[in-house]
């Protein structure tokens, strides 16, 4: 009995990343047939959104990313950070694993190519690690969202494990019409608090 339990746990976690793995293929490729001109729109708005929100103008530690060609940049978000005098921390995966670390920068032009060929921040800066007076927020990225907060990004489990331990308010950013009504989910697979696109701003059901 066991065994068979065992097989069908394995045969449903299969199903789970072959179906995640469709729709990421599908949603990426229409990601990039959207003109640079009209997501460098898109990104704009959303920035602005997410820095209008008080859960942006109250945090005193911005967790953020370097943005893929496919995803939200936020670049203008970040700057608006350092220049209001947050703390802001990219991540930096560590080599030959699954995990990464927020590291605290204060110029974007200090960054360098790292894994995946994203723009990291030097291992030698601080890694963030909380305090009691941290006000924090962490923007997501994602391939794709769906209404009830769960994402589908590039299937390595990154931010479901840095985050698993973390309290930190966690935002999704999603251009909009890449938010699905529902996604395939695990049982390790993280909510975001509140999700920002170009058209809403939609707070999630605990």
């Amino acid at each position: 009995m066991a065994f068979s339990q065992n097989n069908d746990q394995k045969g449903k976690r299969y199903s789970l990343k072959i179906r995640k793995s469709e729709l990421r293929a599908e949603y990426l490729a229409k990601k990039r047939d959207i003109p640079p001109e009209r997501r460098a729109e898109l990104d704009a708005v959303i920035c602005r959104k997410i820095m209008s929100t008080a859960s942006f103008r109250f945090a005193n530690t911005v967790l953020a990313y370097s943005a893929l060609p496919t995803e939200v940049d936020i670049r203008q978000l970040i700057e608006a950070a350092l220049s209001q005098g947050k703390r802001v921390a990219l991540p930096r995966c560590i080599p030959d694993t699954p995990l990464m670390n927020f590291h605290l920068v204060q110029d974007l032009s200090a960054l360098c190519k790292g894994s995946f060929s994203i723009m990291e921040p030097s291992p030698e800066l601080p890694v963030w690690t909380p305090q009691a007076d941290d006000r924090a927020i962490c923007i997501i990225p994602g391939v794709l969202f769906d209404t009830a907060g769960y994402r589908i990004g590039y299937g390595r489990g990154f931010y479901d494990r840095y985050l698993s331990d973390k309290s930190v308010q966690r935002i999704g950013v999603i251009y909009d019409g890449f938010i699905l009504e529902s996604l395939p989910h695990g049982k390790y697979d993280l909510k975001a608090d509140f999700i920002v696109s170009d058209k809403r701003l939609l707070t999630v059901k605990k």
